[in-house]
């Protein structure tokens, strides 16, 4: 478990969290297109035989990353632009206290405001919560059904980024 201490420090760093993770989405898109999409025929063993891009694996793992990367994002997201909220609510004096103790570890101690951003970092983790862990739950397709029907599981990937 994240000790308050931790987590309150998190939140110092998220833009650098979501810049990271767009970053990664970057990659993953030109990883994914930078693959050789071509059918090629080579000869082994006195056969003809057929290489071929896995489409449909390559695919959905794809589009399972970009999903998973798309709501991270959005979870960063609305952590920072709520934090960020409640700091510029600070007064300076206690914006730059609330900097020195949790982005660099200096130390200061002002139980008040210690107590203060606790409560609204607990409250931002709550709102996360409910917006996003319950709609992640409903919307996790079940791994195993890959190795039964790779198509059902496409299908299930296209209806969960909404595609028709």
């Amino acid at each position: 478990m994240i000790s308050d201490e931790d987590l309150i420090s998190q939140y110092f760093y998220l833009h650098k969290r979501i810049e990271t993770t767009k970053k990664r989405m970057q990659w993953y898109e030109n990883n994914f297109w930078s693959k050789n999409l071509y059918t090629s025929i080579q000869e082994r063993d006195g056969k003809l035989i057929t290489n071929a891009f896995d489409i449909e694996n390559q695919v959905i793992s794809y589009l399972s990353t970009v999903v998973s990367a798309e709501e991270h994002l959005l979870l960063l997201k609305f952590k920072y632009e709520h934090f960020m909220r409640y700091l510029d609510k600070l007064s300076s004096n206690k914006r730059y206290y609330l900097v020195q103790r949790y982005k660099y570890n200096e130390n200061v101690i002002n139980d008040e405001l210690d107590n203060e951003i606790m409560d609204e970092v607990s409250e931002i983790e709550t709102a996360v919560h409910f917006r996003f862990e319950s709609t992640i739950e409903e919307e996790k397709v079940d791994s195993n059904i890959l190795d039964e029907d790779p198509q059902e599981y496409f299908k299930k990937m296209m209806e969960l980024i909404s595609v028709e």
